[in-house]
């Protein structure tokens, strides 16, 4: 069976306040793709700003969902709502998107899309949602904020705040083992549905992933190049040595096994200016006691082209993806990443 931190399967059934409209736009400069992930070996999805997509044969084609995650604010990534595009659970036929109305439900080869509308209030508060099952999921945002909901985000519930920093990342293990990650080293973690958090500060560094295999090994990644490992569900973190240095971001990574792994993100590029980076892969396969940096030749990357997330397959396979509508997989352990061209 795969792992990763957000494989879940389960059947979604709701009563949904209302249907969006096909719409097949693309009126953004840098079409993002924000969050890939197969839940088989087989079917898979990715979803961002170039849009929502499906695969049934092991992403060797994609078909385009009738589905808009958000539109362009401004000229720049920046500008763009980062939390937009990620997926937040999928099946073989069906995956929930993060949107700017709410959360999208993309039912394959659908013509139209459903949209669960979040609570404005809340909405605004949510910086990473992940669901454990049809019905129970988990976001957490600003201020330590922690919401639940139990009819599959209908209607969301303000739970105790933990923490006064922010959180950026959340893993949902079951319903009611949950991990979150955030600002200043921040991870809260509770094994009964949220009625108790047990509280690390793990260093002085912003985290933006957690993710586990288990309920025992697990890791933490964020800025500056930061990645820590537990093999004893969260009582000690030890943190590993990468080949990078200070002035990149690890953003996401993923897991096939104890053994086998990847993280992405980006490296500053000093001589190119001062906003200017360029994408990173790093890889193991001794569960993160050594750390390798991949090069990438598959195409002239442009300046400000961060990978934004990566999926770890058995085999030596694996998916990363980002801005620029950047698509790449590997089938041999990321010896050679190739470029994926998804429809237009």
């Amino acid at each position: 069976m795969m792992q990763k931190r957000w494989v879940l399967v389960f059947v979604f059934a709701l009563n949904l306040p209302y249907w969006a409209q096909p719409d097949d736009r693309v009126d953004f400069k840098k079409p993002i793709c924000c969050s890939v992930r197969f839940v088989d070996e087989k079917h898979g999805w990715i979803a961002g700003y170039k849009g929502v997509f499906h695969t049934t044969d092991g992403g060797e084609t994609w078909r385009r969902q009738a589905a808009t995650v958000g539109s362009l604010m401004g000229p720049e990534p920046t500008s763009l709502d980062a939390r937009n595009g990620q997926i937040l659970w999928a099946s073989s036929n069906r995956a929930l998107v993060r949107c700017d109305k709410g959360v999208l439900v993309c039912d394959a080869g659908s013509s139209s899309c459903a949209i669960i509308q979040l609570p404005a209030a809340i909405d605004v508060q949510m910086n990473a949602i992940s669901f454990a099952n049809e019905r129970d999921g988990w976001a957490v945002g600003a201020l330590g904020s922690v919401f639940a909901t139990r009819d599959g985000g209908v209607s969301w519930d303000t739970m105790s705040r933990p923490t006064a920093n922010s959180l950026r990342a959340v893993f949902v293990l079951s319903s009611s083992e949950v991990w979150a990650a955030g600002e200043n080293g921040t991870v809260i973690h509770t094994r009964d549905g949220g009625r108790m958090w047990e509280l690390e500060e793990t260093s002085n560094d912003d985290l933006w992933h957690v993710g586990f295999i288990d309920s025992k090994e697990g890791w933490l990644c964020g800025t500056p190049v930061k990645i820590l490992r537990t093999t004893d569900g969260g009582t000690r973190w030890t943190g590993q040595s990468t080949p990078l240095s200070v002035g990149a971001t690890i953003l996401s990574m993923s897991f096939a096994d104890r053994g086998e792994g990847w993280a992405v993100g980006s490296k500053f590029v000093e001589r190119a200016g001062p906003y200017a980076y360029e994408p990173v892969i790093l890889h193991t396969v001794d569960g993160g006691l050594r750390w390798e940096l991949q090069p990438l030749e598959t195409k002239p990357f442009a300046l400000r082209d961060r990978l934004l997330d990566v999926q770890a397959l058995p085999n030596g396979r694996a998916w990363a993806v980002g801005e620029d509508g950047t698509v790449l997989r590997t089938v041999d352990h990321g010896r050679r990443w190739t470029q994926v061209k998804l429809p237009s």
